[in-house]
């Protein structure tokens, strides 16, 4: 891989979870940049998603790892995980959608292994009566990377203020989208 020029990676990933089946040169004018220049940066496809996979799976693994899933009151810990993620919306976004979407056997097996953290991080709240039990742990993580989904193309397309996303996404996931009266 060239070192001239840094690939921008987190737009690449947003790109590609966008638009998985993408070809080089639409990602290129994705990321506003030449063919030949993403070439320059990464030779070829596969080069480029597994600089993405490395990525994206380190910088997912290492919030994981902070934030520390399995400890602390369940609402705190997602708030965490909410502020951990929106930034780096489009790795975990990449991982989620093109790790089962072209069969990249090492990214499936790695990001299999962090979506189950998620998926016991919600399950465990579920089990402290914090999440609701009506629907699956597995159904709270795909909810959960929709709502990280739409607050980044809303604020790409400047519909929500930067400074608003995490609010919202804690809002609607926590809350809901009723109306709740104000107590008496």
């Amino acid at each position: 891989m060239s070192t001239e020029r840094p690939i921008p990676l987190h737009a690449l990933a947003r790109a590609l979870a966008q638009r998985p089946g993408a070809s080089m040169e639409q990602l290129a004018q994705a990321v506003g940049v030449s063919r030949a220049t993403l070439h320059r940066m990464v030779s070829s496809r596969d080069e480029l998603i597994n600089t993405l996979e490395r990525f994206a799976y380190d910088a997912c693994a290492r919030s994981f790892n902070e934030i520390n899933l399995q400890s602390g009151p369940t609402v705190e810990v997602l708030r965490k995980l909410i502020h951990e993620l929106h930034p780096n919306s489009a790795l975990f976004l990449f991982l989620q959608r093109h790790a089962y979407s072209h069969g990249y056997d090492r990214l499936t097996q790695n990001w299999s292994q962090q979506r189950a953290r998620l998926v016991q991080f919600f399950r465990r709240g579920q089990d402290e009566g914090a999440f609701r039990v009506d629907v699956s742990a597995q159904w709270l993580v795909d909810v959960f990377s929709a709502l990280l989904q739409a607050a980044a193309d809303a604020t790409h397309e400047q519909r929500l203020a930067q400074a608003d996303a995490e609010h919202a996404i804690a809002a609607v996931l926590l809350d809901g989208i009723l109306r709740h009266p104000p107590s008496a």
